[in-house]
């Protein structure tokens, strides 16, 4: 039997909620104020709950999917948790935010952990941000990538003694160095503004700086209280980092498609360096009517190209258009709907 937890508040437990590794799915629901752990041993997906004030860690030893949770002042936040953890906020646990969590982080928020950020994940990481924590960023990691990701302003060290390749990520205002004895491949990454530096006897970087990429707004200490404020690590046009990638980026299947917005990647010549992609200004008519005027769209004529346009995408949209894109009453054939055409379909009535 498959059971479902939807809309409870589970509190002043021992354990929450205790699994025994069943598939139990938890949804909805708030786990909170237990004297030992929030949740453990669900193997079942655990989304859209509130875990949190437990006295152990929020959730231990469930390797169900975890999303869209917001997992906050326990001991741990996911402790042993090898599933996929998605789109979740870990924030303000008392020591790691995920410990031993060996599956698939993606799209997550880990800050101010009293210790840790990631400790001991042999994960793969995708665009999730690690910022604000006490002891470091991610350490002891051993997974096979970080990519499209942020780590900042974390109070020692953005990476220490992981072996993680690091791709297309920002690592920018730690206490730390950016890097300490790291052995993974470090490729297209901002690494600027640490207050040790940038490398401390780690892995030599390609196609990645440490000068200034001028970010829109450049996070910051906030020394009196001693936290760290975020900024917004986008780029400005004048950065030096746009398309300053590799050129044969995207040849390789294993290369992300999606920076940490989850736009494309590859937008300009080259990919760019660091976890955002260069979205440049756009202007021009509403091609595809969805209310922006832009000439951005990542395929505008529907046709499967991102990018590509044929030889009539730019007519005006709410036009009729044939299977092709061209305007059922573009009898020329010149994609535009005008004199001509009528005078065409009368010579056609009538004969020359």
């Amino acid at each position: 039997m498959h059971a479902t937890l939807n809309g409870f508040t589970v509190t002043g437990g021992a354990i929450g909620i205790h699994g025994n590794g069943t598939d139990a799915t938890i949804q909805n629901s708030v786990v909170r104020d237990n004297s030992w752990i929030g949740i453990q041993e669900v193997n079942g997906p655990i989304r859209d709950c509130k875990i949190k004030d437990n006295i152990g860690a929020g959730v231990s030893g469930s390797d169900g999917t975890i999303s869209g949770c917001l997992i906050s002042n326990n001991a741990d936040g996911l402790y042993l948790c090898d599933g996929v953890i998605s789109g979740c906020q870990v924030l303000n646990n008392r020591e790691h935010g995920l410990e031993s969590c060996d599956g698939f982080i993606q799209g997550c928020v880990v800050s101010n952990s009293g210790r840790y950020g990631l400790y001991r994940c042999n994960a793969t990481i995708s665009r999730t941000i690690v910022s604000g924590n006490s002891w470091g960023g991610v350490v002891s990691c051993d997974g096979s990538r970080i990519d499209n990701s942020i780590v900042a302003g974390n109070k020692s060290s953005a990476f220490g003694s992981s072996s993680l390749d690091v791709l297309n990520c920002t690592i920018t205002g730690n206490r730390g160095f950016g890097f300490a004895s790291h052995t993974g491949e470090i490729k297209q990454c901002i690494i600027w503004d640490n207050d040790d530096g940038a490398l401390s006897n780690s892995t030599t970087p390609t196609l990645s700086g440490t000068v200034n990429p001028y970010f829109v707004q450049p996070g910051h200490w906030n020394n009196i209280d001693d936290v760290w404020i975020e900024g917004d690590y986008h780029v400005a046009g004048d950065s030096p980092y746009i398309d300053a990638g590799s050129p044969l980026y995207g040849g390789d299947p294993g290369d992300p498609t999606e920076d940490l917005d989850g736009n494309p990647r590859v937008v300009g010549v080259r990919v760019d360096i660091g976890a955002y992609e260069f979205q440049a200004p756009c202007e021009g008519e509403d091609f595809d009517g969805d209310g922006l005027a832009d000439i951005c769209d990542s395929d505008i004529d529907n046709d499967g190209v991102g990018n590509t346009l044929d030889p009539c995408d730019f007519t005006p949209f709410g036009v009729p258009v044939d299977s092709t894109g061209r305007p059922h009453a573009d009898l020329n054939l010149d994609c535009v709907v005008d004199l001509r055409d009528f005078a065409t379909f009368m010579i056609s009535m009538t004969g020359p």
